[in-house]
């Protein structure tokens, strides 16, 4: 009799420490993701803390992206100059500017063309814009501290594209 409850008691343990680490994990394990990771999309709340943050971040004429046009998809090709390491950001553009982001990719310095996976498709239609964000250092994207590098309050490397039919 007392086997079983000890059984259970231990039973009971396991389980709480398992649903306590997943947990942890869920909640503070994200800010070590690694830099090929994309970035999550901002909630409607935190385009203001965004705008009001980047004024911050002074860029340099040495960055640059280009995206042209291309099909609306789950993938954006992008060419980059960075004189160091750097996120690309594909922003959603409203209103004439930038404004959620969909994904982000870590580029280390050099001329390169690769692709920004997304969370979210670009739609046929919709403008966007490729936009460099400096590397605050940390292994993932950041919205709070990765901020688009600016000269003037104004982005010093960004490229509007449009999402056109596949």
């Amino acid at each position: 009799m007392e086997t079983n409850g000890n059984k259970k008691m231990y039973i009971t343990g396991v389980s709480a420490f398992v649903v306590g680490f997943v947990l942890s994990w869920l909640l503070f394990g994200l800010s070590g993701q690694s830099p090929s990771q994309t970035a999550l999309p901002a909630e409607e709340g935190e385009n203001s803390e965004f705008t009001a943050n980047v004024a911050a971040i002074a860029g340099t004429a040495d960055d640059s992206v280009s995206a042209s046009n291309q099909p609306a998809g789950s993938t954006i090709t992008v060419t980059v100059h960075l004189s160091q390491p750097r996120w690309i950001a594909i922003h959603e553009m409203a209103d004439g500017a930038a404004a959620r982001i969909l994904g982000a990719q870590k580029f280390f310095s050099g001329d390169h063309t690769g692709t920004v996976a997304l969370l979210r498709a670009t739609v046929a239609g919709s403008t966007y814009t490729a936009m460099v964000h400096q590397d605050s250092g940390d292994s993932g994207f950041d919205l709070k501290t990765d901020m688009p590098l600016l000269s003037g309050g104004v982005p010093v490397a960004s490229s509007p594209f449009t999402a056109t039919v596949q």
